[in-house]
């Protein structure tokens, strides 16, 4: 009686533990921006919306939420119906209201996920995002502070899905609105006991009103997301 009251426990216990999620996810990159009227942007741009930046998925025993950039869907709204599957390597939440259906599917090992939408008339999901749904919080910190020694490297040193994403930003643009003109690019990395978690660009202008130099340094993660400059 003890053990079948015991593996009862675990299994509730397994169960409430699998229907709690709490992801926010970075948005690598943006296929198809079109399908939600409010809009959807890849992280780290300056030019996009920061609410719109973000994929968020909380499921808890009471409430489930799912937000994609700045649409929201909520069990607690009588007209959208949640589905959640707990398979050996994915995480999968479905939501549903009225006029469309929205799928995202985080994978364990990696943390990485897919964004997927369809119109209630269509039969299939066509892709809108690539996530990145790791936390990189304590990553960031430590790339910001004085324990970090970034090491010089070549640009061709990183990868070209990374250097993409890294050449969305501008930086020039975003110190001066056209008063700046680019001198030269130095890269920097940064790994945290014997693993890369960012880069750091340091960007040389000449401000065109006098000459002088400036010198900017941007922050990304290692998969090419910009976290903090060149103005912060």
């Amino acid at each position: 009686m003890k053990t079948l009251l015991l593996l009862s426990c675990l299994l509730y216990s397994a169960l409430t533990s699998a229907a709690n999620l709490d992801f926010r996810c970075d948005v690598l990159s943006v296929k198809d921006s079109n399908v939600f009227e409010e809009g959807l942007g890849a992280t780290g741009l300056s030019d996009v919306d920061e609410d719109a930046q973000k994929v968020e998925i909380l499921l808890s025993a009471n409430s489930k939420e799912l937000q994609v950039g700045q649409h929201s869907f909520s069990s607690k709204e009588a007209m959208v119906k949640f589905d959640y599957q707990d398979k050996p390597t994915y995480h999968k939440v479905t939501a549903t209201e009225e006029s469309q259906t929205v799928q995202v599917t985080v994978y364990k090992t990696s943390k990485l996920g897919v964004l997927l939408q369809k119109d209630q008339n269509e039969s299939k999901y066509k892709m809108v995002a690539e996530l990145d749904c790791n936390d990189y919080s304590i990553v960031k910190k430590y790339m910001l502070s004085n324990k970090a020694t970034p090491v010089k490297i070549k640009r061709a040193a990183i990868s070209q899905a990374t250097l993409k994403r890294m050449a969305r930003i501008d930086v020039p643009f975003e110190m001066g609105d056209g008063y700046y003109d680019l001198q030269s690019e130095n890269y920097y990395q940064v790994s945290h006991n014997g693993k890369i978690v960012g880069y750091i660009l340091e960007s040389v202008m000449a401000y065109t009103e006098d000459d002088e130099d400036v010198t900017a340094q941007t922050y990304f993660l290692a998969n090419g997301v910009r976290f903090s400059g060149p103005n912060d």
